[in-house]
């Protein structure tokens, strides 16, 4: 008899178990407004009893209800991590380092404009963090894309002298215009491969120099903005005029820029927009990425940094899932945080802070 890996059963039956649970919370609060708030007690608790930290924002920002297994958590949450959750259209979720090895995942549920906001949070998020690929997995995987980068460069020169063969037939040039595609992205699968291994082992892209961020963004602009006209897809920058210098690794940030806006591309409807803001916040810089194209389902929203994870939503839209995870390690390896806010069918943010090291 084969063995039963029941962590992952275990853990599917929990998440489906809360995922019902929030249902169930959300439609009954959304009744309880209706009713004036006349049920306060029993909707207490009821939240208090939930294997998740509950609290309830109301429409003015105020906590109406916080639950015993949310104190400890909300107190550890950065404060515009929570303005911004207060604010949500929809739905949004984050995931934060709260201590070494302890992340707290945070997901707020709009319970409409005049209603308020449901906050759900859960410990445990390192389980699955200690199941991406471990340290002797990561070298092995650094040393095979170094060697490939060689082989593959000679294929591609090869391709692209047979078909510049001028009597070489136009069923034949059709099939090396395919094999030069398939090699290109096979490219960039080991390109997303060496620069995750280089980022998880802590080591810089480019060495760390003085720029302006907002020159970085409009470097991926520049690289991108065929694919954009293609695709019928505007691209526009705004920011603020007192940007500073800071200290970066130019080769991470352009991944994160290519990344973020490319994603707004490849998911972005004909005639739609991807827009990114730089703001001199004083002591970090906010910097968002924002696009309204097809949007990401809810409940797939707390995977979109992990690696290799496509959401089913997404169909049959080329991708190898990596970008998401390099974006997140580059974002935290400058010290920073990386959001994201997503509505089905009306398009994705992604937010990032950036601290300002003097």
């Amino acid at each position: 008899m084969l063995p039963i890996d029941l962590s992952i059963t275990t853990w599917n039956i929990a998440l489906a178990l809360g995922l019902f649970l929030t249902l169930i919370v959300i439609i009954f609060l959304r009744w309880w407004v209706l009713e004036r708030r006349q049920i306060a007690p029993i909707w207490q608790e009821a939240l208090t009893h939930i294997p998740l930290g509950a609290a309830v924002y109301g429409v003015d920002g105020k906590l109406l209800f916080e639950g015993e297994a949310a104190k400890g958590l909300l107190n550890q949450l950065p404060a515009e991590v929570i303005e911004r959750a207060k604010r949500v259209q929809t739905h949004y979720a984050t995931e934060i380092q709260i201590q070494e090895g302890r992340w707290v995942t945070l997901q707020a549920w709009s319970l409409g404009k005049q209603e308020g906001v449901l906050f759900l949070l859960r410990t445990g998020v390192e389980e699955q963090r200690q199941s991406r690929t471990t340290d002797s997995d990561r070298k092995f995987i650094g040393k095979v894309t170094h060697e490939m980068f060689g082989p593959l460069d000679s294929i591609g020169r090869l391709l692209d002298t047979i078909h510049e063969d001028r009597q070489m037939q136009n069923d034949s040039r059709d099939a090396v215009r395919k094999a030069r595609k398939e090699l290109d992205d096979l490219n960039k699968l080991v390109q997303s491969l060496r620069y995750l291994e280089m980022l998880t082992a802590g080591q810089p892209l480019h060495p760390p120099r003085l720029y302006k961020i907002s020159d970085v963004a409009k470097e991926a602009v520049d690289q991108l903005g065929r694919q954009a006209q293609k695709s019928q897809i505007s691209l526009t920058i705004e920011e603020d005029s007192n940007l500073p210098l800071v200290l970066i690794d130019r080769g991470a940030w352009r991944e994160i820029f290519v990344n973020l806006i490319g994603n707004g591309i490849k998911y972005g409807k004909p005639g739609g927009a991807v827009r990114v803001e730089v703001r001199n916040k004083i002591s970090e810089l906010s910097i968002s990425v924002a696009d309204n194209g097809i949007g990401i389902p809810p409940e797939d929203l707390p995977h979109v940094f992990e690696e290799t994870y496509r959401s089913k939503a997404h169909g049959d839209i080329e991708g190898n899932g990596l970008g998401l995870a390099i974006v997140e390690l580059a974002v935290e390896q400058h010290g920073g945080q990386i959001d994201c806010e997503s509505e089905l069918g009306k398009g994705t943010t992604f937010y990032i802070t950036l601290p300002i090291k003097s």
